[in-house]
Formats: C-alpha cells, structure tokens, sequence
C-alpha cells in the first residue's frame, strides 16, 4: 500500500524469487518504478541486478513473488510482451543486428506501415533521424549498425525504446560505452522523459553518475534488497558501504615499498617516435618502462583507440619508429605483438576479448593452444592446469567449466586480463579496463595491475572515468588532435588534466 499522497507505481515487484540450478539470485526482492521519478538500482556484481531487470522486462519469469503493471497482476512471456505494453529494457550487451540499417533497428518490431499496409520507410527514416538527433547524435538512419562505434550503438539501442513511446524505460549500464559528453546528453534526454512522466529505472556502476541523475536509489546485495535511498544529499562512501558490507578506504592500492619511482629507473620496454596512423595519430611520441602503469588521458576521439591498436598490432601504422628493449622494431600485426609480449585488453570484451559461448577455462588458455597442443592434440590435463593457475592468480570466481558469458561482468574482466599473464606478457594495453565493472571488482583489478607492474610488467591504459586514470596511473599523457600534449604525475588534478586536453 502506497502512503497517501504517492501516486501508485507503474510497474511494481513483490516478494520475487528467482533461482538457477538450485542457485538463489533473488530472494524476497520488492521494487516499484513511479511514473515521472528515475530510480537507480546498484549492487556489487552477482548481486541481482540483471536478474531483477530481466524479470520486470520479460526477459525472465519469476519462480515466486508478483508483477504488477498499472494496478493488475501480469505475465510477461517474452521481452517483445513487455514492450507493446511499454516497459522497455536497454541492455548492456546490445541486441542490434549489425548488418541491417539504423533505421531498421529502432523500427525492428515496430514498424510503421502506410496505405495498403505496406511499410513507411520515408516516415520511420524522418522519426529515426529525429529522436536520434534529441539524443545529440545525428546518425544516418540509411546507415548499416555494424559500421557505427559501440557508443553509437547505444543511441540506436535507446532510440528504439523512445520509438515506442515506452512508459517505463530501463537501462542497464547505458554509459558504459559513452564519453563524459555523451552521458551528459543521454542524461539530459533522460531528465526530459522523467519530466513528460516516464518511469526510468536505471542500474549503473557509476555512483557519482547516480547521485547527479537519479531519485532514489536500491541496493542489493547477494540477491536481497538492502536499502532503499533517496539520492537527495546521499554521500557515494554510504552507497559503498552498503553495497559491499564494508567501507572501502583505498580503493587504489600503493606501489610495494622500497620500489623506485615508476618510469625513473625501470628498464626502458617500449619506445615510440613520430607515429602516424591518418588521420587520427598525427606524430605520437612515448616510452613506457617496466615496472609503472601510464595512463592516456584526453577527450573522447583523439586517437586513444588508434593508439593502443597500433601497438598491439590491429593497425599498421603509416610510419614511425618502434623500439622494444632498445632494439629497432619492424611494426608487425596481432601474431607478432603477442609474441613480442605486447597483449591488449579490448574496450568491448564480450565481442573483442571473449568467446563468449566457450567455457571460461577454454577463454583462459586460448592465446596458449599452440603451447599446450602435440601432433596437433591439445593436452587436456595441461590446459586445466594452465586454467588452473591463470584463473587464481587473477582470483576469477565461479565455474571454470561453464560459458564465460555465465559469469559476471567483473569476473569476465578477469578473464581476458588472466588468458595474456598466463602467456607472461610484459606489456599490457588496457582500453577501459573497467567498463562495467563493480566497485568491488574493480579494486580488485586494479590490485592485479599494481602487482603485475611491481612484479616488472608496464601497462598503458586509456579510461573514460578520469578517477580511474589519475588514481591508477604513475604517469599520465594527455592526448589532443593525435597528439601527446601534455604529461603529468601521479595525482594531477581533473582540473589540470582537462585544461591540457581541451587547450592543448
């Protein structure tokens, strides 16, 4: 029962339960998304999240409890069910099909059809072309999804939702894949339909993002509902506290003690001069020494992306000079970067760092089959054992022997990062290393990166979340036009940092 004066919800959840394989995932959760309110759900990862929002959008059905829509009791047996009667999720993994047209994409379901019954493409083209320029991204609609970024993969994802004028609209990690400017766009359109009256609930690892952007705020934890907030005044340390059972003091850890000063002393691994990839690297100079982590930051598109590319061997650059362990280096491709120890953690780990349908143990020793193979047979018991090894020293929780696409966001991560250290790669390239990841998780993997650094390895990364950069990084660059414009020590200022990347 509502307190009076509280409109009812539009969509409520009762006592839901919800098990896999014997395995509680929710166990006696209650939420309720009101019309003209954004609610944000959080939570460490395994603690509900996607099972609660599969269940109110027809992805799952529930094994106990109830669904309520607009004051009855109801069943939804498929997401598209959900969708014609408005509630509408955005996933994560994006569901477009990549070789049909944008336009195609927002309309796939839903199309809008003229005299006769035939389809109005000149319509569903001028609506598309519409809502995705009120999304700030004016993307042909004639264009094939496969060749857009994942980031603008997103906005068709959420353009599709607002194509079908959805009451109550969830998005699950929708800035994952955006830059600073692009999430303040999607929040600007997100206040709008809050305002026109929508019910958006929204999950995020973000917890700064959900402070600014959300109502009030659900916690779970281990499948049951721990807090209800109003994010009026909410601090971010009281979220952590609550997500995870204990305050997290240093969510960065501290170089070992008696190291030298990263990037004074370490043996010189990679140098690079004059690199030019057109039209996005237009003379990058760097060097990267054993034993620090280096982290790029700049605005979103100015040749980050291309950078790591190069040097993991996805690109050929047009020219400029290599150099690894002092020695003159040809440029070579992907083959010859990972047996030169250079190895790269992709942006989108489910569709560039992952097979997602093989087993986790496969992912964690698939860079190793030529070593693990004789006359062309792989030697099972030394590929569990090299899984073995590789899973606990990056800590990977869960059952090796199911498909990676099992575990959770976090412990995916640690797979990529896990299949190259069990390759003892020396040079790690990292692009948004923790791009839809818990907080919890992520100190965890920070943790592995500060160790594998100590231990004598180099990482470079780019990252999204500045935070991330000046807490992990012994140096930062700062990138501008395909450029390093500026260098930085540990602990510059956001300030600093964003003052190089705009001025140059």
């Amino acid at each position: 029962m509502d307190a009076p004066g509280v409109p009812s919800p539009v969509l409520q959840l009762t006592a839901i339960v919800k098990s896999f394989g014997g395995v509680p995932a929710l166990r006696d959760v209650s939420f309720a998304a009101h019309a003209g309110r954004i609610h944000a759900i959080i939570g460490e990862n395994g603690a509900g999240k996607s099972t609660l929002v599969n269940i109110m959008s027809g992805v799952l059905a529930p094994d106990g409890g109830e669904v309520v829509l607009d004051g009855s009791p109801v069943t939804f047996h498929a997401p598209i069910d959900a969708a014609r009667r408005g509630v509408h999720l955005v996933h994560q993994e994006l569901a477009l099909l990549p070789e049909s047209s944008v336009v195609e994409n927002v309309f796939l379901g839903a199309e809008v059809t003229g005299r006769g019954g035939t389809l109005d493409w000149p319509a569903m083209r001028q609506a598309s072309r519409t809502i995705l320029e009120r999304l700030g991204n004016p993307i042909d609609p004639a264009g094939r999804v496969a060749s857009l970024s994942v980031a603008r993969r997103q906005f068709v994802e959420i353009a599709r939702a607002l194509a079908r004028h959805s009451r109550v609209l969830i998005l699950d990690e929708p800035t994952a894949a955006l830059s600073p400017g692009e999430a303040l766009t999607l929040h600007g359109v997100l206040r709008q339909l809050r305002d026109d009256g929508a019910a958006i609930v929204y999950i995020s690892h973000r917890l700064d993002e959900v402070l600014a952007l959300a109502d009030e705020v659900t916690i779970l934890k281990d499948g049951q509902h721990v807090a209800n907030r109003s994010c009026a005044g909410l601090h971010p340390d009281e979220l952590v506290r609550l997500m995870v059972g204990r305050p997290i003091e240093d969510l960065f850890p501290a170089r070992l003690d008696g190291q030298p000063p990263a990037g004074d002393t370490g043996n010189l691994l990679l140098e690079v001069e004059h690199l030019i990839d057109p039209p996005r690297l237009r003379g990058v100079d760097l060097s990267l020494r054993s034993g620090e982590i280096v982290g790029i930051a700049g605005l979103e598109g100015h040749g980050q992306d291309e950078l790591l590319a190069c040097l993991a061997g996805e690109r050929r650059p047009l020219r400029g000079r290599l150099r690894l362990d002092g020695k003159e280096t040809a440029w070579g491709d992907v083959k010859d970067a990972v047996l030169r120890g250079i190895a790269l953690v992709p942006e989108d780990r489910k569709t560039q760092g992952l097979l997602l349908d093989l087993s986790a143990e496969r992912n964690l020793t698939l860079p190793a089959l030529k070593i693990l193979s004789r006359l062309g047979w792989i030697r099972r018991g030394a590929e569990r054992q090299l899984a073995s090894r590789a899973a606990a020293s990056v800590a990977v929780r869960g059952d090796l022997r199911r498909a990676v696409r099992s575990l959770s966001g976090g412990n995916q991560q640690k797979v990529v990062l896990g299949k190259w250290l069990a390759l003892d790669a020396g040079i790690l390239l990292l692009n948004q290393p923790t791009r839809g990841v818990d907080v919890g998780a992520k100190s965890e993997i920070y943790t592995l990166l500060r160790s594998f650094a100590d231990s004598g390895g180099a990482v470079l990364l780019t990252s999204r979340e500045l935070p991330e950069v000046i807490g992990l990084a012994d140096r930062i660059l700062v990138m501008r036009d395909g450029r390093i414009v500026g260098e930085f020590a540990a602990g510059a200022s956001e300030e600093a940092l964003m003052t190089a990347a705009v001025n140059g």
